[in-house]
């Protein structure tokens, strides 16, 4: 796994896919990762996410964020989660990189097999 999530990223760092994220979910990577990185290492990676010009990041509100978290029941997936197929329904998303199998059951999302993070969404497949 950790071999194709990387490949992901290098294609996302040539500028070979298109991704989206937010605020929330390079937070949230940000948070698992700081295990595994210097902190000097991780702090690049994030200024990297964010000024990436193959990488949307949203903004998020709290009534957006609430929204997220009311809608979490009814996907049964925890607030971030429902958070991401959120902004990928706002625009037109429907594959999503990770390796978190709660998505295999939302409608209308299509995790990518065999690929990393969490935090993204390919928008270059849209409907």
């Amino acid at each position: 796994m950790k071999e194709e999530a990387k490949a992901v990223v290098a294609r996302v760092s040539r500028g070979e896919e298109q991704v989206l994220t937010s605020v929330v979910h390079i937070s949230e990577a940000s948070n698992i990762l700081k295990r595994r990185m210097a902190v000097s290492e991780l702090a690049e990676l994030v200024s990297g996410l964010l000024t990436n010009a193959s990488v949307q990041v949203e903004g998020v509100t709290p009534e957006e964020y609430l929204g997220a978290s009311e809608s979490a029941r009814d996907l049964g997936l925890d607030p971030n989660d429902s958070l991401a197929v959120l902004l990928m329904r706002r625009h037109g998303v429907q594959d999503i990189f990770t390796f978190d199998r709660d998505f295999d059951r939302v409608e209308g999302v299509r995790r990518l097999p065999g690929t990393g993070g969490g935090a993204g969404a390919s928008p270059t497949d849209r409907p």
